[in-house]
């Protein structure tokens, strides 16, 4: 179960972070026709990487490939705190791994420029680009928002089950759809583990002064996790009693 996990996860992670260090390679903007088409790209790839890894992880373990939603099954009594426990120490795990796979795939100056893939506060900086109160209040609440959205539709697409079978073709669609909206405002992470891996393994390089990777970590611990829970527990102890005949 954890192997399974740790895998789809490690795949998760790399093929969404691997496509922003793609980004930033010499002579990517053309590409990929600039800002806009690299947005669109990173979308895709993450929104494919969800719908294959998730749907190969569900076949043997059910943590979704997504730390909140873990935690988020936990609290709704889905699953026990052993089990729960070494789901999330595995994501992490497969997170780290990816960053590291993809410290020796790319040269040095491509993974500065792309912070390794990955996600962080774009907006709601100070003046200077550095992390403000004002800007991690924001930041949890959009982060909240998306992890809400990709919370909701594993609930109603993959763990409900009325649910028509669709495999995680929706919940690749969710992380699309939040990618497309939030990637030039926090990076669109909705997964702990989707931040975690690469940041950890950040600080393997000379980083600048000014790139310090846990400025804005509260950011994607609380968000996902509060937007997770919210919304998992709603669906659980709401919605889906008054679904049923």
């Amino acid at each position: 179960m954890c192997l399974g996990e740790l895998f789809c996860t490690y795949l998760l992670v790399l093929i969404g972070a691997g496509a922003v260090c793609a980004a930033s390679l010499p002579g990517s903007a053309a590409y990929y026709n600039g800002t806009g088409g690299v947005v669109v790209a990173v979308a895709l790839a993450e929104g494919a990487a969800v719908a294959i890894a998730v749907s190969a992880a569900l076949l043997v373990s059910p943590g979704c490939c997504n730390t909140a939603i873990t935690l988020t099954r936990y609290v709704a009594r889905q699953i026990e705190l052993g089990p729960t426990l070494s789901l999330v120490a595995a994501q992490l795990l497969g997170g780290f791994l990816a960053g590291m796979t993809l410290r020796g795939v790319f040269p040095t100056e491509v993974l500065l420029e792309a912070r390794l893939g990955t996600p962080h506060l774009k907006l709601f900086l100070a003046s200077d680009g550095t992390v403000t109160l004002a800007g991690l209040a924001v930041g949890v609440l959009l982060e909240m928002l998306f992890t809400a959205l990709v919370t909701l539709t594993a609930f109603a697409t993959l763990l409900d089950g009325r649910a028509m079978r669709l495999g995680a073709l929706p919940l690749g669609l969710a992380q699309m759809a939040v990618v497309l909206f939030g990637y030039q405002l926090t990076g669109a992470a909705a997964n702990p583990a989707r931040w975690f891996g690469p940041m950890l393994c950040q600080f393997s390089l000379s980083l600048p002064g000014t790139v310090r990777p846990l400025a804005d970590h509260p950011v994607y611990w609380l968000g996902p996790i509060l937007g997770a829970l919210a919304c998992g527990v709603f669906y659980v102890w709401v919605l889906a009693p008054r679904a049923r005949p």
